[in-house]
């Protein structure tokens, strides 16, 4: 559309009569709504559900648990948003301690070694429904590699489906076993050791 220059366009509203209206007052209620909107946002919580358990093991003799097995380390965390499909959401999972050996009775050690760690989506609790690929951290690469997409409306990357009955009360499972390598002359007793991991969950477009 073209715009006709202010000259022009003066002359033509000098030309134009405006007829007088007569006002009438006029009584009467009028109703106006407006919506109001809330939204709640529980706070992701998290939690160990299972401990890294090796068993009874046998000097010189490797004792592997498997990352899938009931005796493997788990973790729970609960309320694990997608970011209402607007961005892609990654979990950022770190191990801030993954030890290379267990402490055992007057200093004695007990090598660990092939940590695997798996991400798992679930819904309902203790129903996986999609699994990311393994992956191997270790002290030195504590980090999960790949950071699993956890929002599954995003493109690209590793993205799960769409859960069970939709997203809301999805939760993310970490599960982690290893294998442990007792020297031939390892002396008896209980070993023990620390495994700390951290979630950080991030929105990009």
């Amino acid at each position: 559309m073209r715009l006709a220059p202010l000259g022009r366009c003066a002359a033509m509203l000098a030309g134009i009569v405006l007829a007088p209206i007569a006002a009438h007052a006029q009584a009467g209620t009028s109703t106006f709504s407006m919506t109001a909107e809330g939204v709640v946002d529980v706070a992701m919580s998290g939690s160990g559900l299972r401990d890294l358990e090796f068993g009874v093991v046998t000097p010189g003799v490797a004792k592997t648990v498997d990352v899938t097995s009931v005796s493997a380390a788990k973790w729970r965390f609960a309320n694990v948003r997608n970011n209402n499909g607007v961005n892609n959401r990654f979990a950022d999972l770190v191990f801030l301690s993954l030890p290379a050996a267990l402490q055992g009775p007057d200093g004695a050690t007990l090598a660990v070694t092939g940590y695997t760690a798996l991400v798992c989506l679930e819904k309902p609790a203790d129903s996986d429904y999609y699994c990311y690929p393994s992956s191997t951290p270790t002290s030195a690469s504590p980090t999960i590699d790949p950071n699993p997409q956890i929002n599954p409306t995003g493109g690209g990357g590793l993205q799960p489906p769409t859960a069970p009955g939709g997203n809301t009360g999805r939760s993310l499972v970490v599960y982690l076993g290893a294998t442990v390598v007792p020297a031939v002359d390892q002396p008896s007793g209980t070993y023990l050791g620390t495994v700390t991991l951290t979630l950080n969950t991030s929105g990009t477009v």
